[in-house]
């Protein structure tokens, strides 16, 4: 059951990531689209002014950006030695790191 809630989780998250590609702050939308929805976003045209969502959209950016390389992200999340990062999509690792940077600051899929 969990490893079900991972999946759908990132699943959703690297949704979100596609659905803000052509924007700028991608990363910014997805996250807050994944804490307030993306309908918010879409109605504010970016991260909404909800108390709730800029507290937990600033701390998961800075995070994210802080390790925000393939390496140091999957070295990170499940301590892979260098050899297993060769065939690992990078889409995937970001989107895992991601997904357990919202689990950490209190959003859980």
């Amino acid at each position: 059951m969990a490893e079900q809630n991972v999946d759908a989780g990132a699943y959703y998250l690297s949704w979100l990531m596609r659905r803000y590609a052509n924007n700028k702050d991608q990363m910014r939308r997805a996250i807050a689209a994944y804490n307030a929805g993306p309908g918010a976003v879409e109605r504010y045209r970016g991260v909404p002014p909800y108390r709730e969502t800029r507290t937990y959209v600033t701390p998961v950016l800075r995070f994210y950006k802080k390790y925000n390389t393939t390496r140091r992200i999957c070295r990170l999340l499940y301590g892979w030695p260098e050899i297993a990062l060769i065939n690992l999509s990078a889409e995937r690792c970001t989107t895992s790191f991601a997904l357990a940077m919202t689990v950490l600051f209190g959003k859980a899929p």
